[in-house]
């Protein structure tokens, strides 16, 4: 399996809200990865023997997606904006277009960074996929 490395990597948004940013852009340093969680529910009866039994549980969590970003004074993070969400990967070796991962979600939080002499101006924000509209799907590179 070769290795993915980050550089190349993109994010683009889509947002439908009426009078409000169609689309954000950013310089990324980092790209926080898709977490899924399920909870794990007890599912121990008084028969059961030595250990204690589990069982998934019906409906996943997805985690917010941190990102570090060059900080621009002159472009405002859209934050509360429910929106389509694409990140394209670097394509692999003997692809033409990268892997893409594509999901509804909003940017929950941002934090413009502080400004200091002789150091970039970096800034964070969270992407929180919403679960909804277009689930998080995977496309592989081709």
């Amino acid at each position: 399996m070769s290795s993915i490395q980050g550089t190349g990597t993109t994010i683009s948004f889509a947002f439908a809200a009426p009078n409000q940013a169609t689309s954000f852009v950013g310089r990324y340093r980092q790209i926080g990865g898709l977490g899924r969680s399920v909870p794990v529910l007890d599912d121990t009866a008084l028969s059961s023997v030595q250990y204690m039994e589990k069982i998934p549980g019906d409906l996943m969590d997805l985690s917010a997606l941190p990102c570090e970003i060059f900080s621009n004074p002159d472009v405002a993070v859209p934050v509360r904006l429910v929106g389509t969400i694409t990140i394209t990967f670097q394509p692999q070796v003997g692809q033409t277009n990268g892997a893409t991962l594509t999901f509804s979600g909003f940017i929950s939080e941002d934090d413009t960074g502080s400004v200091e002499s002789n150091v970039t101006k970096m800034g964070t924000f969270s992407i929180q996929p919403d679960g909804k509209t277009t689930k998080p799907t995977w496309t592989p590179g081709s």
